[in-house]
């Protein structure tokens, strides 16, 4: 027998509807329905956890030709054994070596899967609640940033061209002094926000949740995807959209202020673009943090950890980059091209991480 069938008739032996063991398990009653379907196969801590349930061995479960034991805890169980190859199950009639195989590899960046942390439907309706809430600030404390230097390149542009009654120097600070309120507000956002964030910390790492908290928060996944393939979509096309008239602009060589004013627009539709992507996204990583699934992955959220310390350094000096390039050259109107950049290098500086730990 698969291990499929095994677990379907261990279930049915011990007269138990599915979403009886998916409750004793802590998963939803679809996830029971797929193994048993041989969709997908149980991770090692929910196949330990079975043979606990059903007083049989690991190695029962996985091998054809392996005879019902009873469950014993000093055995060695194969699932100890380290083996690289990895990936999902979609085969029924797979061999067992193959099994065996493909599920370590699967849990080889989780080696203390069992040590887990136990989250409550409280803790991540909470969690889920303040995500919602931090998305929506954090996208508009980005989009604050991005607007900040417009008046300091409309008020500076305007005096230079002497289309307003004040000197190039009192609109240059009139314009840095609003700059600097608006940068100073989204900053004590991100740090207030950021800081409540903080208490789910554990989020970030390998957790274990209950089958109510999974059924609640694929309900909110499921609902949002419509809305985040639209809130990307509108937004890349606000970023094209932007573009059109500086380059309208200056094709037929238009004034000076003439464009100023595309640059100021650049940014506005810039800053509407960003707010709706950075609050699409946001909302993504707090639903796939919880169902750990996309860059949230057991494995993932391991080299995550890993990480942190490299994450830190880069994005700092990326910002340190980008703030003393503006104030030394103040081409704010060209200098959020680093943050872009600095989001596709970093991806690069994560494979070459990932690359060398490997090896």
């Amino acid at each position: 027998m698969t291990l499929s069938e095994k677990i379907m008739n261990l279930r049915k032996k011990n007269g138990w509807s599915q979403e009886e063991l998916a409750e004793r398990l802590d998963i939803s009653r679809q996830s029971v329905s797929k193994w048993e379907s041989g969709e997908s196969v149980p991770t090692l801590e929910k196949l330990i956890r079975i043979s606990e349930i059903f007083e049989v061995s690991t190695d029962y479960l996985l091998k054809d030709d392996f005879k019902e034991e009873k469950f014993d805890r000093n055995k060695s169980s194969i699932y100890m054994n380290k083996i690289e190859e990895s990936s999902y199950i979609n085969n029924r009639n797979i061999s067992s070596d193959i099994a065996i195989d493909r599920i370590i590899g699967e849990e080889k960046a989780n080696e203390n899967v069992i040590k887990r942390r136990k989250t409550s439907f409280e803790e991540v309706s909470n969690y889920i609640e303040l995500a919602e809430i931090t998305a929506k600030k954090f996208a508009r404390a980005v989009m604050f940033c991005i607007l900040s230097p417009v008046m300091l390149v409309l008020l500076a542009g305007f005096a230079e061209q002497h289309k307003i009654p004040l000197k190039e120097e009192h609109a240059a600070m009139i314009g840095l002094i609003i700059l600097l309120i608006m940068v100073a507000s989204a900053v004590s956002v991100f740090i207030k926000y950021g800081m409540k964030m903080d208490k789910f910390k554990y989020m970030d790492r390998p957790i274990e949740v209950d089958s109510s908290s999974l059924r609640f928060v694929e309900e909110k996944n499921d609902s949002f995807e419509g809305k985040l393939q639209q809130s990307m979509a509108f937004g890349v096309a606000l970023f094209i959209i932007g573009a059109i008239p500086l380059i309208a602009a200056g094709a037929l060589e238009a004034e000076e202020y003439i464009m100023v004013i595309c640059v100021a627009l650049l940014l506005v539709l810039i800053s509407i673009g960003v707010n709706m992507i950075v609050k699409a996204m946001m909302l993504r990583e707090g639903y796939e943090k919880v169902l750990q699934i996309g860059e949230y992955t057991l494995e993932e959220k391991e080299n995550s950890r890993k990480n942190e310390h490299l994450d830190t350094i880069y994005w700092c000096t990326i910002a340190t980059i980008y703030l003393a390039y503006s104030f030394y050259t103040f081409n704010w109107h060209i200098s959020w091209v680093i943050w872009p950049c600095a989001g596709v290098f970093y991806a690069v500086v994560e494979a070459i991480t990932k690359v060398v730990r490997k090896v």
